[in-house]
């Protein structure tokens, strides 16, 4: 089966028929011994993509449903982790979704810690193998997973090495770093929030080159067909065509710690880097950009901005 097979029935909106399609090719991968590369990462990519389907299926705000696509999930990277074969772009589209859905955790689950620990975990491993790509030491961190201070470290880390990356595994670590933020801010803790702010800081610096790298790759008419939950619709592609939805929305978080620490001088800052290239998240934009005005007393131009 062709690749662009199931990806017009996913992006036509046909999960249904797109899930059997994935689920109803035999692929060996991991199942046989004597299986090729290319196989295991298929493999992968399939239970990737499958997961997905479902979970776009099954979108009736359902707390078991919830929790049977979260596990499939974060199952899918532990299983697939250790496995050096695995494209780092691909893992990152697999911990992307895992982060989304989890962020979309029905009201009854919303102020437990169910789950929490568990995909942050899963986080700080992929950021590390992120650093191993680079050729960056890792020695005696993946010792210190359920280490909040460990995981800011390494997504400070991960931040610095962004224009290392090829332009998909580095739009995809974008996502990664904003959704881990957006986990943070649902626990609440002051402190984690206070050690955001340099690895914010420092991915901030280098936006403007991350769309002059992705730009010149996105010339090249690259295409990939890693499933992911979309921010300007519901069903994506770990495609370059999203940078600049990726990018307001790595903004946005930026100025909302900001404001949330106190520091509105800064969020405002943030917002300046907010690109008209991206179709979503304006009134955000407009209500941040709104609630800096009026706590920094200007209220005539906070007026404009909700108007």
């Amino acid at each position: 089966m062709a690749k662009m097979d199931f990806l017009k029935l996913y992006l036509g909106g046909n999960y249904s028929a797109c899930k059997n399609i994935l689920e109803g090719t035999e692929v060996q991968g991991t199942k046989n011994i004597h299986s090729n590369l290319d196989e295991i990462v298929m493999e992968y990519l399939y239970q990737n993509n499958g997961a997905l389907c479902q979970a776009m299926i099954e979108q009736s705000g359902d707390r078991e449903k919830w929790s049977e696509i979260l596990n499939r999930f974060m199952k899918l990277h532990s299983n697939y982790r250790s496995l050096s074969v695995i494209p780092l772009d691909l893992e990152l589209n697999v911990i992307y979704n895992t982060l989304w859905w989890f962020l979309t955790r029905p009201s009854s689950l919303r102020y437990k810690t169910l789950h929490v620990q568990s995909v942050l975990d899963s986080v700080s491993r992929c950021l590390t193998k992120v650093l191993k790509s680079c050729q960056v030491s890792v020695l005696g961190q993946e010792l210190c997973s359920h280490d909040s201070g460990r995981l800011i470290t390494l997504l400070k880390q991960a931040s610095d090495l962004l224009l290392k990356l090829s332009a998909v595994a580095c739009i995809q670590l974008l996502s990664v770093v904003t959704l881990t933020v957006h986990v943070l801010l649902r626990q609440q803790e002051a402190e984690s929030l206070r050690e955001c702010m340099p690895v914010l800081r420092k991915a901030i610096e280098q936006l403007e080159l991350v769309r002059l790298h992705v730009l010149r790759e996105t010339k090249r008419g690259n295409e990939e067909t890693y499933f992911k939950f979309g921010l300007t619709q519901a069903n994506s592609t770990a495609s370059l065509n999203n940078c600049g939805d990726t990018i307001n929305a790595f903004v946005i978080t930026g100025s909302i710690v900001c404001a949330v620490n106190g520091e509105i001088e800064e969020a405002m800052d943030c917002l300046k880097q907010f690109t008209e290239e991206g179709n979503c998240f304006p009134f955000i934009y407009n209500y941040l950009k709104a609630y800096c005005c009026l706590h920094s007393q200007h209220y005539a131009e906070a007026k404009l901005c909700l108007a």
